[in-house]
């Protein structure tokens, strides 16, 4: 395997500051500015799965110098031409820590990869019509009076439209549209017939805000200074690509066999592990925690396929914008700039499980607490 790294950086201008009087003068001052700095990381082999990451900080805006000409007594005069704090070894005042908590609630490369294979696999259920048809057992207890105290009843009614009134509702909606439903998974297998099908999903997204503050990009002097306010944001974005290919029986398969196929897999018409493990009673708490469940579904093969590894991409951007508060510096300076460090990477990755404590909707600390009340509450 040929790795190698690449970089490139972009000057943006010379900065200076220059002095003269009548009996002296020089050059005080002297930086170059980098308005974009690139580094790449990738392998020298056949196709487009290897590792691979790019790191690219820049300016979006031109950056905070100074420009102008400070003209004092008996003939001393003061040149300053794009002139800052620029760290002549990075882009502009350096760059604030991403924070941990940007990434501490993303999945491992592993647990995404299997959201992936879940979310593509051609046998994934549209209408699951098998875990329907076990739960209509429990039709009966949505029509029972709610018993003991008002907070009770509350606590009972919410569990009651979080399990059973709005599955409920959602499927049937669903199965107003089953003829499109087949339809749309009938034209996804043709085309996975002839060319196999390459899918792309979105997997995660986070965003943080930084803590506000001020900095004085361009001094001139004790009292002489331009000063500006900045804000930070983080964005995180995942995202993964996969390409399943159809066995030989499937890619000869008659256009009858076909739409018999498309029906099942898009309604559920299957029992299997995925559908017991549905059908269990408190596996909808497990699958809060852990990805079993999304395991089951993946391994689901009504439609006999295999799928290329799964690759991971991630990108994440630090952006920060800086706004004109005040200047006394006496020269010239951008009233806003904005600069921004993006990251991206590729990697490969096999589906894997995975238990984790997640961060809770306001949904499931809805059920936890109706949970809590109707079984402990008076």
């Amino acid at each position: 395997m040929s790795a190698r790294s690449r970089s490139r950086f972009t000057d943006y201008s010379s900065g200076y500051s220059y002095y003269s009087s009548p009996s002296s003068s020089g050059s005080h001052f002297n930086s170059r500015y980098q308005d974009r700095k690139e580094t790449c990381n990738d392998y020298v082999l056949p196709g487009n799965s290897h590792p691979f990451s790019v790191e690219r900080r820049y300016f979006v805006e031109p950056p905070i110098v100074g420009s102008g000409t400070i003209r004092g007594t008996v003939g001393n005069r003061w040149e300053y031409n794009k002139y800052g704090r620029q760290d002549p070894n990075d882009i502009n005042f350096g760059w604030p820590v991403r924070p941990t908590s940007l990434t501490s609630d993303m999945p491992s490369d592993g647990a995404l990869a299997l959201t992936l294979l879940k979310r593509t696999n051609p046998s994934r259920p549209d209408i699951g019509l098998d875990v329907f048809i076990g739960e209509l057992r429990e039709l009966p207890s949505l029509l029972t009076k709610f018993k003991g105290s008002t907070l009770k009843k509350i606590a009972s009614g919410n569990l009651r439209y979080q399990f059973g009134i709005a599955p409920l509702v959602s499927d049937l909606r669903a199965m107003l549209d089953i003829p499109s439903i087949v339809s749309k998974r009938y034209r996804e297998l043709q085309a996975l017939q002839e060319k196999g099908l390459r899918r792309k999903r979105r997997l995660y997204q986070n965003a943080l805000s930084g803590t506000p503050g001020t900095i004085d990009a361009v001094v001139v002097g004790p009292a002489d200074k331009a000063s500006f306010r900045y804000n930070t944001t983080h964005t995180l974005e995942c995202w993964g690509f996969v390409k399943w290919f159809p066995s030989p029986e499937l890619r000869y398969a008659p256009s009858d066999k076909l739409l018999a196929l498309a029906a099942r897999s898009s309604l559920g018409l299957t029992i299997d592990a995925s559908t017991a493990w549905n059908l269990i009673p408190w596996t909808w708490l497990a699958d809060w925690f852990g990805n079993f469940g999304d395991y089951l579904e993946y391994s689901r093969n009504l439609v006999p396929v295999t799928h290329s590894t799964p690759l991971i991409m991630k990108r994440i951007v630090t952006e920060m914008t800086y706004t004109s508060i005040s200047n006394t510096s006496g020269l010239s300076v951008p009233s806003h700039t904005k600069r921004k460090w993006e990251s991206l990477s590729r990697v490969s990755a096999s589906a894997s499980l995975e238990a984790q404590m997640p961060l809770l909707s306001l949904r499931q600390l809805s059920i936890l607490g109706s949970l809590a009340i109707t079984k402990y509450g008076r």
